[in-house]
C-alpha cells in the first residue's frame, strides 16, 4: 500500500516567522531536548513556534512524503541508520507520526501486509531516535569518548583526539574508558583496551597502578601537629571516637565531593570567557580608603613570595560592601589569598603544606595503598587549580578568606581553619558541628547578597564574575574575568595564552609524590624516635 499523500501542494516552501530561527538559537537550542526545553522556559517562544508548525503542516508534509517512499523500501539495519541520518531533525516527529498513520490506515482496511512491513521499520527508527537523544543527553566528554572508541582506525582516533583535546586530555575522560566493561564480544573488548592505551599514550601519561605502600611507613594518623611551611594542620586521628562505619562514610563523602570538584573543573575548561580588559586593585588600599575593618594575611606565598592582595576594580564596591556587612555584624573578615600568579598558581600545588596533606587523604582514602600519579593530580586539582582557565584566583576575581570575632581576634567557627584539606572541607560537609555549618552558611549568605558566590568543595572560597560565577548561577552568559597577567606598578592586566595548559607536567607531579613519600618517612621516623 503506498503512503498516501498528505499535502496538495508538495511544492509549497516552509516559510517560518523571520525572527523564530534566532530566537531559538538564542535560547540555546541544538537538539530535540534543549528545544523542549526552551519552550518550557517561554511560554511566548512556545505559542509562536506552535503557530509556526500549524500553519506550515501541509509544507512540512512536502517533505516528509519522499521519506515515506524510502521509509517502505529499507531492508536492514545498516539502511536504516542511513536513513535516520538523512531525515531532518525538524521532521523527525512529523514523519514518526506519519508512518503511525499510514499503518492506522492499513489497519483499517485489513492490509496486513503493509502493517508487518511498517510496524518493525518504525520500531527500529525510533530506537535509533532514543538513542540518540540519550547520547545527545550525555555529558559531552561522554560523547567525545564515543567518538574516539568508534573512530574507524587509529589515524582517526588522533585526530579526533587532537580535536576534543579539552574534553579528553583531562584524568576524567581516562578514568571513564578505563572503568570495568563486561562484555562476551571479544572484539569490543580488544577495542576499548587498544583505545584506552592509544587515549594514556596521547595523554602523556603512562599506566600508573596503585602500588602497595612501602612496609616501613604507617598509615596511621598521628596527633601530632604537622608544622610544614609555616601553616599549622592538626593531623586526623584514626578513630579515637568514631566507629569504623564513620570512617567509611568520611572515605567515601570525601572521595565523591574530590570527584564532584573534578568534574567541575572539566566543565570549567570548557565554559566561554570574553576578557574585559578590567585592571586589579588592591584591597588594602580600598580597604584604607573606605574606613572598613579588614586583616590580611601576613604570612608569605609559596616560595617567600609576597602575597597579592588585588581584585579586579569592578568588585571592590562589593567587597567593602561585604567587609563593612561583616563589621555591623560583629566580625572582621581576613583575606588569606587573593591574586595569583602562574608561578604562585604552580608551586602552590606542589607545596609540601599542601601536596603531603592531599597525598596523606588519598592514603587514608585507599587504605594504605599508594595511589597513582594520575589520582593524586586529579584530587590535587580539585583542590588548587590545575590550569589557568579553571583558576579564578589568577583571574583577579576570587578571595580565601577567613572570618573572626572582632571583639576577641577569635576565628569564627566553620569547622577547622583555612586551609583544611579533609572530608571537613566542602562547604556542605556533614562532619563539622552544627554551629559550624550554621557559620558556614551565614557567611555564605552574606557574600551573595553582595554577588560573591562560593566554590562549593572549599567553605573559604568566594569569586565573582568569573567562569565558576557564571557556571554555578547558569546564567548562560561568558565570563568577563578570566586567567591574566597583572602589571603591579598600575594594575593594568593581559590574557593568558593557552590557559587550558597544565601548570605542572606529569613528571613534575610524580617526583613530587616521591618527595612527599620521603618527608612523610622522615616524620614518621621523628615521630617514632621522640
Amino acid at each position: 500500500m503506498p503512503p498516501q499523500p498528505l499535502a496538495p501542494d508538495p511544492g509549497e516552501e516552509i516559510n517560518p516567522t523571520t525572527d523564530l530561527p534566532a530566537r531559538l538559537q538564542a535560547a540555546g537550542v541544538t537538539d530535540e531536548a534543549s528545544l523542549q526545553a526552551a519552550l518550557a522556559r517561554d511560554p511566548q517562544l512556545r505559542a509562536d513556534f506552535t503557530a509556526f508548525v500549524q500553519a506550515n503542516r501541509e509544507a512540512l508534509a512536502a517533505t516528509i512524503n519522499p521519506l515515506l517512499q524510502a521509509f517502505a523500501a529499507i531492508e536492514n539495519s545498516e539502511q536504516m541508520a542511513d536513513f535516520w541520518r538523512s531525515v531532518p531533525s525538524a521532521a523527525e516527529e512529523p514523519f514518526a507520526t506519519a508512518v503511525e498513520t499510514w499503518i492506522e490506515q492499513a489497519q483499517a482496511t485489513d492490509d496486513n501486509a503493509t502493517v508487518d512491513h511498517l510496524t518493525p521499520r518504525l520500531a527500529a527508527f525510533k530506537a535509533i531516535q532514543t538513542t540518540a537523544q540519550q547520547e545527545q543527553n550525555q555529558p559531552p566528554v561522554v560523547r567525545a569518548l564515543r567518538a574516539f572508541i568508534h573512530a574507524p582506525d587509529e589515524a582517526a582516533a588522533r585526530t579526533l583526539f587532537v580535536e576534543q583535546r579539552t574534553l579528553l586530555q583531562p584524568y576524567e575522560a581516562q578514568r571513564i574508558l578505563d572503568e570495568p566493561f563486561t562484555s562476551d564480544d571479544l572484539a569490543i573488548q580488544q577495542r576499548l583496551a587498544e583505545r584506552g592505551a592509544l587515549l594514556r599514550q596521547l595523554r602523556g601519561v603512562a599506566p600508573a597502578p596503585a602500588a602497595p605502600l612501602p612496609a616501613n611507613i604507617s598509615t596511621t594518623f598521628t596527633n601530632q601537629a604537622m608544622a610544614v611551611g609555616g601553616d599549622l594542620y592538626q593531623a586526623m586521628t584514626n578513630g579515637t571516637n568514631d566507629t569504623a562505619l564513620d570512617d567509611d562514610a568520611r572515605r567515601a563523602y570525601w572521595a565523591a565531593k574530590m570527584d564532584e570538584a573534578y568534574a567541575f573543573m572539566a566543565q570549567i575548561r570548557q565554559y566561554p570567557v570574553v576578557e574585559c580588559g578590567e585592571p586589579v586593585v588592591s584591597l588594602v588600599d580600598a580597604v584604607r580608603g573606605a574606613g572598613v575593618e579588614v586583616s590580611f594575611s601576613d604570612k608569605p606565598h609559596v616560595q617567600g613570595l609576597p602575597r597579592l592582595f588585588l581584585l579586579r576594580a569592578g568588585l571592590i564596591d562589593d567587597f567593602i560592601r561585604c567587609a563593612r556587612a561583616m563589621n555591623d555584624r560583629g566580625w572582621i573578615m581576613k583575606v588569606e589569598d587573593a591574586f595569583r600568579t602562574l608561578t604562585m598558581q604552580k608551586f602552590l600545588a606542589r607545596a609540601s603544606y599542601t601536596f603531603d596533606v592531599v597525598v596523606e587523604r588519598l592514603l587514608w582514602e585507599y587504605n594504605g595503598a599508594l595511589p597513582s600519579v594520575e589520582l593524586v593530580m586529579r584530587r590535587v586539582g580539585a583542590l588548587v587549580a590545575a590550569a589557568p582557565k579553571v583558576g579564578t584566583h589568577m583571574s583577579g576575581s576570587a578571595i580565601d578568606i577567613s572570618v573572626l570575632h572582632r571583639d576577641s581576634g577569635q576565628e569564627v567557627d566553620r569547622g577547622r581553619p583555612y586551609l583544611e584539606m579533609s572530608e571537613r572541607t566542602p562547604m556542605d560537609s556533614p562532619f563539622v558541628s552544627a554551629q559550624a555549618q550554621a557559620n558556614r552558611a551565614a557567611i555564605t549568605a552574606l557574600m551573595r547578597q553582595h554577588g560573591f558566590v562560593t566554590y562549593p568543595w572549599e567553605f573559604w572560597h568566594y569569586n565573582q564574575g568569573d567562569a565558576y560565577d557564571q557556571y554555578l548561577n547558569q546564567t548562560g552568559q561568558a565570563a568577563r574575568y578570566g586567567a591574566v597577567h597583572v602589571t603591579l606598578t598600575d594594575g593594568s592586566v593581559q590574557a593568558i595564552e593557552n590557559t587550558l595548559t597544565p601548570l605542572n607536567s606529569y613528571e613534575e607531579i610524580e617526583s613530587e609524590m616521591q618527595n612527599a613519600m620521603k618527608r612523610r618517612g622522615k616524620r614518621m621516623d621523628e615521630s617514632a624516635a621522640g
